[in-house]
């Protein structure tokens, strides 16, 4: 019974993403803000059909869901509320055609000056520093080096957008080479975000139109998330002492999208859902305001607090396994039941400014689609603070370090203008 009324919603979510794709283009922010919420909760049931996969469940988390069951029915349907309010949004906002004048920077305004070319000599040496003493890791021992060494993760992410939006703004006949450099150093420190936010910037950038070559790519690309952990495990055997085989690449028990991640997720959902009295509203009511400014003061030694992840991965695994957070479960603890559809309102607002940027301006179009590609891509999976502090503030530095002369001159006009009124 459930199945079929499981199956009925993702059509009709299928339906509403197709027809923004007929309307917008398929790589903007308008299909971006929805796709992740919608492979995350729909991969239970797309390997139910293609695997087989009935039954879901971790013995570290002690949780465990059927396909044909309430909760993933109800999880379901909150995604759908997801969709609607995006699309009605939609609807509503470009109702109307706007006429949008387009302004690029000249030459005289904006330059890639000695300065800049310093910061980029700067960072490309930190991404070779951080690459080499990564080399042959497994992905356990990468991110347990990050996370004792916190002030080299941050360096990390300022290096990578440094670069990324420098070949995204200046070297534009280079930027494939820059692009390939940057996908084999996410390939080697084993980081799934770059590689996936690399390959976004090649789209904006080329703008391919859909083919049947396109779609082969998107495919090697989801065969590529599936067995992402045992092809790291393959190519890091190359550069250490191990014995793997290439064989060990296919060796997989647990094959599927869900397996790839979202499955943590949907169980953590399941709980809140079930539990009438459950951890997260009881500690991070209010998270969106609340959490954000302790995690900030936290990170100044301020006070002391957990993260939402945090306390997860002690509740829920007893710190055996590292839990994120699911993007409706922090909705839910802010707006009860109309989290999913004002979260759908908010993307779909975020996503008309995006847009009129590729109006008004090409180079801040490409960085702040690149921008709130991440945003989106973070926060499916975990807490809006832990995104703010880790992802987004290490990219408007970035930002500002490319843009500070721009930023300046602009700061000078304002003052200057106040000055005469």
């Amino acid at each position: 019974m459930y199945i079929i009324l499981i199956t009925l919603i993702f059509f009709i979510e299928s339906i509403l993403l197709l027809k923004i794709i007929r309307l917008e283009k398929y790589y903007s922010f308008y299909l971006v803000s929805l796709i992740f919420p919608f492979i995350y909760t729909n991969s239970f049931l797309i390997d139910f059909y293609l695997f087989g996969l009935s039954e879901i469940y971790l013995f570290s988390m002690n949780e465990r869901m059927q396909i044909n069951s309430i909760e993933y029915f109800l999880i379901s349907m909150i995604n759908l509320s997801f969709i609607l309010g995006f699309y009605v949004t939609y609807l509503i906002t470009n109702s109307k055609n706007e006429i949008v004048i387009r302004y690029s920077f000249t030459n005289d305004e904006f330059k890639y000056n000695f300065i800049k070319k310093i910061f980029f000599l700067i960072f490309t040496f930190c991404i070779l520093f951080l690459l080499i003493i990564n080399l042959g890791e497994s992905r356990a021992e990468v991110k347990k080096f990050y996370l004792e060494h916190k002030y080299f993760g941050f360096l990390l992410q300022i290096s990578f957008f440094y670069i990324l939006f420098s070949s995204l703004t200046f070297f534009k006949t280079n930027f494939l080479k820059i692009l390939f450099f940057l996908l084999l150093f996410s390939l080697f420190v084993q980081e799934r975000e770059f590689i996936a936010i690399s390959l976004y910037a090649l789209l904006i950038v080329l703008k391919p139109k859909i083919s049947p070559k396109l779609l082969l790519f998107f495919f090697v690309i989801i065969l590529i998330l599936i067995f992402y952990k045992n092809f790291t495990y393959f190519l890091n055997s190359l550069f250490s002492d191990q014995n793997l085989s290439f064989n060990h690449i296919l060796n997989i028990k647990n094959m599927g999208l869900t397996f790839a991640e979202p499955i943590s997720f949907l169980l953590q959902f399941k709980y809140y859902l079930t539990s009438p009295n459950n951890i997260y509203d009881e500690f991070y009511s209010y998270s969106y305001l609340l959490n954000t400014l302790a995690q900030f003061l936290k990170s100044m030694n301020l006070i002391f607090w957990d993260s939402i992840s945090q306390f997860s991965t002690e509740n829920f695994t007893k710190n055996k396994m590292g839990l994120g957070t699911f993007i409706f479960i922090e909705a839910f603890t802010n707006f009860s039941f109309f989290g999913p559809l004002i979260l759908g309102i908010v993307f779909c607002i975020l996503a008309n400014s995006i847009e009129k940027l590729s109006g008004q301006n090409n180079n801040l179009y490409k960085i702040f689609s690149t921008i709130m590609f991440v945003f989106v891509l973070k926060f499916v999976r975990s807490e809006l603070a832990v995104v703010l502090k880790l992802y987004i503030l290490p990219m408007i530095i970035s930002y500002i370090l490319i843009y500070y002369d721009h930023l300046l001159k602009r700061m000078n006009i304002l003052f200057l203008a106040k000055k005469i009124k």
